[in-house]
């Protein structure tokens, strides 16, 4: 198998932590490695050939980070969203990999727990899409009727992957409101869509072709002289309208691992918890707070009676919000970049 992983975004949710020049997939946010430090370390016991597809800028700051891996980097010239960013990469792999061999495409600002459990998922994945000629995508059971993800509807098991069921594909559904998402809960018939899933060249170029013209156009164009300024050129397209939601006939696996995207601050906080009512990273200094996530990065800070808040201070900006809002930070940064 090979893998890829994504390496874009500009982490505007974990503002200021995380900023265009510094996403949060470079960050150290979990332990003393950078999320996509702890990636690459989770999957590198299942093959030797990885790449990294970082945006143009940031790809001294990965090469530092990943020195080992230097030489498997592909440059995406700009952000076109993640249906383009794909593109790039199986074009990039088209003359160094086999066409029938399964790429797997995962994220690098993802957060999983149980790392055995999740590898095992990748393997059954790869061997069910090498076996059936299919993408296939990776799910998670939800572990609560969450709002704030995309759903895959399940249907009957089509095989099964040491031990592992694989499920059709029935239908993907938008983040739903919270009743919605409570039936999602209880039917057990749902998953969490991940944003991982695995195919070959062979087989993308095949859906591609078949499912989506303007993108299998744009894709052929990557071949051309004048790729990178075609690629300039293409919209901004995320590939889960693009090609996966346009696939007839998909197929996933539910994997059972603790898995978060790290999506906002109120994500952090239950990651770094650890049973604990509060979370503090550098010089904090506490009076009867709780439930609260607080943050000093050069200056110490005294916090009193705090209730679920998030307090974050850097040198490049401070942020104050109750946890249940932190959904808003990325308005917020809108707001400031739209007074610049």
């Amino acid at each position: 198998m090979t893998i890829v992983i994504i390496a874009g975004g500009q982490g505007t949710r974990l503002w200021p932590l995380s900023r265009p020049e510094q996403p949060k997939h470079l960050l150290s946010l979990i332990n003393e490695d950078s999320l996509l430090q702890n990636t690459i370390s989770r999957v590198e016991s299942l093959t030797n050939s990885i790449y990294i597809v970082p945006e143009a800028s940031h790809v001294e700051d990965v090469k530092k980070q990943l020195p080992k891996y230097k030489n498997n980097i592909i440059t995406e010239p700009t952000r076109r969203g993640t249906a383009h960013c794909i593109l790039f990469a199986l074009a990039e792999l088209k003359n160094k990999i086999k066409p029938d061999e399964v790429i797997v495409f995962l994220h690098a600002d993802h957060h999983i727990g149980d790392i055995d459990s999740f590898k095992e998922t990748v393997e059954a994945t790869v061997k069910a899409s090498k076996e059936m000629n299919k993408i296939t995508l990776i799910g998670v059971a939800p572990d609560y009727p969450a709002t704030g993800f995309g759903y895959i509807k399940t249907g009957k098991e089509v095989t099964n992957e040491d031990g592992l069921p694989i499920l059709s594909v029935e239908k993907f559904v938008e983040k739903p409101d919270a009743k919605t998402a409570r039936t999602y809960f209880k039917s057990k018939k749902y998953l969490w869509n991940l944003g991982l899933f695995a195919g070959s060249i062979n087989t993308f170029e095949a859906e591609i072709k078949k499912s989506n013209k303007d993108l299998w156009k744009r894709y052929n164009q990557l071949f051309n002289k004048d790729a990178i300024k075609k690629y300039m050129k293409f919209p901004n397209e995320p590939i889960d309208t693009a090609l996966i939601e346009k696939v007839k006939d998909l197929v996933v696996v539910p994997g059972h691992f603790d898995w978060a995207d790290v999506g906002s601050f109120k994500d952090l906080y239950e990651i770094l918890r650890n049973g604990d009512s509060n979370v503090h990273k550098g010089k904090v200094y506490d009076i009867d707070s709780k439930e609260s996530l607080v943050i000093a990065d050069k200056k110490p800070i005294i916090t009193i009676g705090l209730d679920n808040l998030i307090v974050i201070d850097t040198p490049e900006g401070i942020l104050v919000c109750p946890k249940d809002k932190c959904q808003l930070v990325k308005d917020g940064v809108e707001k400031l970049n739209s007074k610049k």
